[in-house]
């Protein structure tokens, strides 16, 4: 039903959907992509709102820069609730394929939430093993960051870009 709502266009129905299937089957085997789904769904929410704000940022009027900033602090929960379902998402199912790239993502949307301690947290928490060079990669590739945290963490565990 929820894809069924997405392909509708009812986000906001298929997100409903998605969660009572997460809370009623909370051990089946697709409740990680169920949880990814609802992380991505998060995450594009809070982008489409700074990318309103991105869009009025560069202007000077005063109108103009308390619109972005009502915007950027809209965007902050999104992205900490996509920071949230990502995290638990790498702690339930750590041997999931999906789990390296959750981590990588609930360390960059906790950052896009502007709560960097976590972020770290999020980026420490992540294993030292070959899967994380090819998540590390993937996730510079399809969900660049502002900064070069991702880059800087790569170096410090010598895997190759």
């Amino acid at each position: 039903m929820a894809q069924t709502y997405e392909k509708l266009g009812e986000a906001e129905s298929a997100v409903e959907e998605y969660v009572k299937l997460a809370y009623k089957y909370p051990g089946d085997e697709l409740i990680p992509s169920v949880m990814a789904r609802l992380g991505d769904y998060f995450q594009k929410k809070g982008q489409a709102i700074k990318e309103k704000a991105d869009a009025i940022r560069d202007k000077t009027d005063e109108a103009s820069k308390g619109e972005v900033i009502v915007l950027d602090e809209a965007s902050y929960p999104e992205f900490l609730k996509a920071a949230r379902v990502f995290e638990k998402l790498y702690e339930r199912f750590p041997e999931d394929p999906l789990a390296p790239l959750s981590g990588i993502r609930a360390g960059q949307n906790f950052m896009r939430a502007h709560q960097y301690d976590r972020a770290a947290k999020a980026f420490e928490k992540l294993p030292e093993v070959a899967d994380i060079a090819d998540a590390l990669r993937l996730a510079v590739r399809h969900f660049p960051l502002g900064d070069d945290m991702l880059f800087d963490l790569a170096i410090e565990r010598r895997i190759p870009r």
